[in-house]
């Protein structure tokens, strides 16, 4: 389970309000069935709790300390391809053999692969599989444990229809008019290359913020204050991804040696390329944040936590979700700040600064030397 131990793969939301005093017994009354009960034609989702099989959500099975852990479910019964395949050759080879054909029309075969498909599902094992949430009455912060926006959107969905509240993603838009307060942004599509590739593009937040990441690293310190949580360190490695919408090489990927300082690396951001995607770190004293981040949507991807002190599950429990709390707010805390920086009077001069960094590394960087 990705909250209790190793890497998480998540995104973040705003709940907009508490959860109602029976917010168990709502969740218990949309929680899945028992695996013999999976229809045949649909598939079954709802709430279980400390694994596939525990339909039961009461305070000792759904709480861990102060957060709600409960996971949605999807149980769908399906037949293996190669089942299928063989039952339905074997039928077909019957009736041509009872009729004295050769072949069969491919009306006659379809006939005969509904007819294997409704005989066969109601025997089938269902297929389970699972998505985990952590839930912050405190902050009122709900951590979805996937890379997939398709299920983060199921969840969230079931979510809301059971306690009743809005769920407002943490996407690079909404935390952006958040920062500034306002219903609208207006800010440009940086232009890192100073060569007007960006005058066409549509407005991309989250990749203009992780590309102003990699210029932090370089061009500045890499460091960044939090209020409340102190000084931070930013680092950015491979692999990365380089997309530039409005150009013909839509898509660079580096990995290999030090994609960082590479002259390829270079050349792309020269050509208007910017990071969609690239494996970022956060340190704070022994602490260290590691994962890769999913810039369109604001998805962390193998996000690795610093390690622990905590001995008993209660409280290394606890202690995952103070390190993934603190994470959360240290980034969407530097997210506000480049906000401010680029739509702000010194927006110009920060502007010029980034074109100058994609400018001067060239020669900052011995491995970038082009003839």
């Amino acid at each position: 389970m990705p909250f209790d131990t190793g890497n998480i793969s998540f995104s973040v939301y705003r709940i907009n309000k508490d959860l109602p005093e029976d917010y168990l017994e709502q969740f218990s009354a949309k929680s899945g069935c028992l695996p013999e009960k999976v229809p045949s034609d649909t598939p079954n989702v709802g709430w279980v709790a400390r694994h596939l099989l525990e339909r039961r959500i009461e305070s000792d099975t759904a709480l861990q300390g102060d957060f709600l852990h409960l996971h949605f479910r999807s149980a769908v019964r399906k037949i293996p391809g190669s089942l299928m395949s063989a039952e339905c050759k074997q039928r077909e080879l019957a009736a041509m053999a009872a009729d004295n054909i050769s072949s069969l029309s491919r009306k006659r075969k379809k006939e005969i692969k509904e007819e294997v498909e409704e005989e066969l599902l109601k025997f089938m094992p269902p297929l389970l599989s699972g998505v985990p949430f952590v839930f912050d009455s405190e902050t009122k912060l709900l951590y979805v444990g996937t890379g997939s926006l398709t299920q983060s959107d199921s969840l969230v969905q079931l979510f809301i229809d059971t306690v009743d509240v809005d769920a407002v993603p943490k996407t690079p838009m909404m935390e952006a008019m958040i920062a500034l307060n306002a219903d609208r942004v207006e800010i440009d599509p940086l232009d890192f290359s100073g060569k007007n590739f960006s005058k066409d593009e549509e407005l991309n937040l989250g990749r203009d913020f992780l590309t102003w990441m990699w210029f932090m690293c370089e061009a500045e310190d890499g460091k960044f204050i939090v209020p409340d949580l102190g000084e931070f360190c930013l680092g950015i490695d491979g692999p990365l991804s380089l997309v530039a919408e409005n150009m013909g090489a839509h898509e660079s990927v580096l990995r290999k040696g030090l994609p960082t300082l590479s002259p390829e690396a270079h050349s792309a951001l020269r050509s208007g390329k910017k990071l969609k995607s690239a494996r970022v770190s956060f340190t704070r004293g022994d602490e260290i944040w590691t994962f890769t981040l999913d810039a369109d949507n604001f998805i962390f991807k193998s996000l690795k936590l610093p390690d622990g002190e905590a001995m008993d599950a209660e409280a290394r429990f606890d202690e995952r979700i103070s390190f993934l709390d603190t994470f959360q707010e240290a980034f969407y805390s530097l997210y506000s700040d480049y906000v401010k920086a680029f739509s702000g009077k010194n927006k110009a001069a920060n502007l010029a600064a980034v074109q100058e960094w994609v400018g001067d590394r060239l020669y900052h960087n011995p491995e970038n030397h082009e003839g």
